[in-house]
């Protein structure tokens, strides 16, 4: 993001050119917020439109792009765009024989990421044999309710830029430079976005394109993405220039040397980038090591890092001269914001939250999916949709006898839905009517619905309400907005930020963040690297790379830990450590010490008191 800010600000201070003949695409909401907040600050403009450029994530260039021509697919200017849950709700309408309507909408959207809108999938389980393409049923059910799926976001503007040439040249025309961040994780159809709009086919008009990404940081292969686009630019833009960049100025020598090794044993994932210049790759002078902690069991890994993190920071100078962490000759007070535990997966966090809460250490948790769409905040946002009329199948406030229920929300005391009765459905008939008047803040609509709901025991799901409301206050009233921005989002988009909190992330949440500590929990065979549930294989290459990136996040201490047995999914296994870990280099690795529960003394019982 540095190195894209740096390119914009020196094309509009040195080069002249207008801001608005700029357009640059990130992968999240979150880096485009910063990206604009830096090219404010440094050429003294406001954020508005026409001082900088436009800063935008793919999905929602996407989205202002289809707002240009909705009527192509049948949908006007209002169109909404279905989240996930919308989806699900309405292909159990529209496809009321599927019994799982889950892996019809991966079926789907598969099949429209590829091969693009109209896709002949087919239903091989539809009564009497039926064929019917299920993507054209799909898209019939999307247009009358003047929706687009999430996936039409990319989809569709390609699908334009492919039929209407001289539309595509009218968008390129808008632009003299395009600039795309993370290019390593471009899939195959941005990656046509970018030959439509700035390929040698457009002509020698055509808006310059940089890009910039690390082929060894592309760890989104389960959405199709692939670090072949960028090895590939070279090759489809004749004449771009390569500038590699190898000074990394936030990890210590011992760490990028470390996790680079993990790379080059990779016997299938060989490009230059990672052979060669991965040993030319300079970091900080440095010498601390790579620590590795051996635990007994989840539980005693959690309660390892809970309080080594208690002990540095609380006495950081004299823990690390007792564990050989550091010299401490001239080490800085740390806060718990320095700190950050990554997991593989989210089913490790649940270990992790209970220490911290036994040692009341404060601290946000972040996954690839939003915290709004687990419960609980998944379901207000459900109630939110139903009782504006915002959800998919429409209003779904139904009067009953008993008062107002929210058929689908989440609430639920019935089989079929939440239902309230008394004061209860008063204040759903409240909500719903202040929903639709735009009257009322968002935030309050939500607390109003919280209310409603049993008391929340656990403390992390009382944090994602409260996060909910809180992320809610700048769109005021205006919550066909604010569910909007829920939609296009993506989990690192919606983590609670700032304060004095540890960071509990999965190894993909934390892409492209950076911390002093890191702890890697779980380095264990299984999940570093991850076979899932039912599954016999992985990819062991993108494996490697998301463990080089959890590394690599780390700025003065890195920790990984493993335990020897480890209850996942309802089943407590034995466990290997990594094997990945092997192919670090010794004098690396040093050993950090989990100490578990300390045991009596044999002869030293403890005296009575009379």
């Amino acid at each position: 993001t540095g190195v894209l800010t740096g390119r914009i600000l020196r094309l509009i201070r040195d080069q002249g050119v207008p801001p608005e003949r700029i357009l640059a695409i990130t992968f999240t909401n979150t880096a485009a917020g910063e990206t604009r907040g830096r090219v404010s600050a440094g050429t003294g403009s406001p954020e508005a439109p026409g001082r900088i450029p436009p800063v935008m994530t793919f999905h929602s260039f996407g989205h202002a792009l289809l707002r240009e021509r909705p009527d192509r697919f049948g949908r006007d200017r209002d169109f909404r765009v279905a989240d996930e849950d919308d989806a699900l709700e309405l292909l159990g309408a529209a496809f009321p024989e599927c019994a799982d309507v889950r892996r019809l909408l991966k079926t789907l959207r598969r099949a429209d990421g590829k091969s693009g809108p109209g896709a002949e999938t087919t239903d091989a389980e539809s009564p009497e044999g039926e064929r019917q393409p299920l993507a054209a049923r799909y898209e019939e059910a999307l247009r009358s309710r003047n929706l687009f799926d999430f996936s039409d976001l990319l989809a569709r503007p390609l699908q334009l830029f492919r039929e209407d040439a001289e539309w595509a040249r009218t968008v390129a025309g808008r632009y003299d430079h395009i600039l795309v961040d993370e290019f390593q994780d471009v899939d195959e159809v941005q990656y046509e976005w970018i030959r439509c709009l700035a390929g040698p086919e457009q002509g020698p008009h055509r808006p310059s394109i940089w890009a910039v990404g690390d082929p060894d940081q592309s760890i989104y292969g389960f959405r199709g993405a692939s670090p072949d686009f960028l090895l590939r630019f070279p090759t489809d833009f004749p004449g771009a220039t390569v500038y590699r960049l190898t000074r990394s100025y936030r990890c210590p020598d011992t760490f990028l040397r470390a996790s680079g090794m993990i790379l080059t044993q990779s016997s299938k994932f060989k490009v230059q980038s990672s052979k060669e210049e991965k040993s030319d790759l300079r970091g900080t002078d440095e010498t601390v090591k790579v620590r590795v902690a051996r635990n007994a069991t989840e539980a005693s890994e959690a309660e390892f890092i809970s309080r080594t993190i208690e002990a540095m920071t609380g006495g950081v100078r004299f823990f690390s001269m007792d564990s050989g962490i550091a010299s401490g000759a001239e080490e800085e007070p740390m806060g718990f914001s320095d700190f950050a535990v990554l997991c593989r997966i989210g089913r490790q966090f649940p270990a992790l939250e209970k220490a911290f809460r036994d040692h009341g250490i404060p601290y946000r948790r972040s996954d690839t999916e939003p915290f709004y769409r687990r419960e609980p905040a998944r379901t207000i946002v459900k109630a939110l949709k139903k009782c504006s009329g915002f959800g998919v199948m429409g209003s779904g406030l139904e009067e009953k006898s008993s008062g107002f229920r929210v058929p689908g929300s989440g609430f639920k005391e019935t089989s079929s839905g939440f239902r309230v009765s008394g004061s209860g459905s008063d204040e759903i008939q409240s909500v719903a009517r202040t929903a639709v008047s735009g009257k009322e803040p968002v935030r309050d609509l939500i607390l109003r619905l919280i209310s409603l709901l049993p008391p929340v025991a656990d403390p992390a799901d009382r944090i994602d309400l409260e996060l909910l409301a809180e992320r809610s206050v700048p769109f005021g009233t205006d919550l066909p907005a604010f569910l909007t921005a829920l939609a296009l989002g993506s989990g690192p988009d919606w983590a609670r930020s700032g304060g004095e909190s540890v960071s509990l992330f999965t190894l993909h949440a934390a892409k492209g963040l950076e911390f002093p500590c890191v702890f890697i929990a779980g380095v264990e065979d299984g999940l570093l690297p991850y076979t899932p549930p039912g599954s016999s294989s992985c990819d062991p290459e993108e494996e490697r790379r998301l463990l080089y990136v959890g590394m690599t996040r780390a700025k003065r201490h890195l920790i990984l830990s493993h335990a020897d047995r480890r209850e996942l999914f309802g089943r407590v296994r034995d466990s290997a450590r990594s094997p990945f870990l092997d192919d670090i280099g010794r004098t690396l690795l040093g050993a950090a010490e989990a100490r578990g529960k300390r045991g009596r003394m044999p002869g030293r019982d403890q005296l009575k008191l009379f």
